[in-house]
């Protein structure tokens, strides 16, 4: 289970999201609050390269994942090493068997380290999931819009396969935009997974969608999945609408 939430939206005290006048603090660790650039004297902002749905210039790429100099990963083993260590100990072997599975038999080398095939919202009153396909162009992500009704309660199931060797430290950033200004950074800890030939999935709690008039409009969501070793598996850009009902 993750430590902390995936507040992709901001937390359930996160309804005045929609304008980037307001700074909230959110209750999870992980999340900032207000727009890019006011927090004191700043070097002017660099060049911008995108336009939002509404409009308005998104800044040029940035880092999503911001480096912690205080947390040093753990040495990287090989799976190979991992299943050798310690063979004498039948329970020790039993746990790793348990834990690891069974790899599979054969292995694709072409295929990337982590696969990201999925990304769903989840919610009960929706008439249908919301779902991305990530294995196909993501260009075309970016003029597609996603529905989302205001007030509502979902939850982002991530969907994806790793080959070969152990991924460690795996998460999920999303930063979203609005009129040109990020309002909110949410990481999600997905944890460390072992080679499988089957799809892990990864649901999220439950967070609470922002309502009124402030808060509906077009959102733009940069998302990325890297891990420990800051490998970037995946990035890709989608657009989120928040309206008052599933129809847009």
């Amino acid at each position: 289970p993750s430590p902390y939430g995936c507040h992709l939206l901001g937390s359930e005290s996160g309804r005045q999201l929609a304008s980037p006048r307001y700074r909230c603090v959110s209750s999870q660790p992980t999340s900032e609050w207000g727009a890019a650039g006011q927090r004191g004297s700043q070097a002017p902002p660099p060049p911008v390269l995108l336009t939002d749905k509404e409009g308005e210039q998104l800044p040029a790429d940035e880092p999503l994942d911001e480096a912690l100099p205080e947390y040093r990963a753990p040495a990287k083993r090989s799976l190979l090493q991992i299943q050798q260590l310690d063979t004498e100990d039948e329970s020790l072997a039993s746990y790793k068997r348990a834990l690891l599975g069974s790899p599979p038999l054969t292995t694709d080398p072409g295929l990337p380290h982590v696969q990201v095939t999925r990304l769903t919202l989840l919610s009960d009153q929706a008439p249908e999931s919301v779902t991305m396909d990530l294995t196909g162009g993501l260009a075309a992500l970016r003029t597609r819009v996603f529905v989302l009704k205001e007030g509502v309660d979902f939850r982002v199931k991530i969907t994806f396969k790793v080959h070969r060797e152990i991924v460690c430290g795996l998460k999920c950033v999303h930063c979203v935009f609005r009129r040109g200004l990020r309002v909110d950074r949410a990481v999600c800890m997905l944890g460390s997974y072992g080679p499988s030939a089957q799809e892990y999935e990864f649901v999220a709690e439950v967070e609470e969608a922002p309502r009124g008039v402030l808060a509906r409009g077009v959102y733009v969501v940069r998302s990325q999945l890297n891990d420990d070793d800051r490998n970037v598996h995946l990035s890709w850009e989608w657009c989120l609408h928040i309206c008052q009902d599933w129809t847009g």
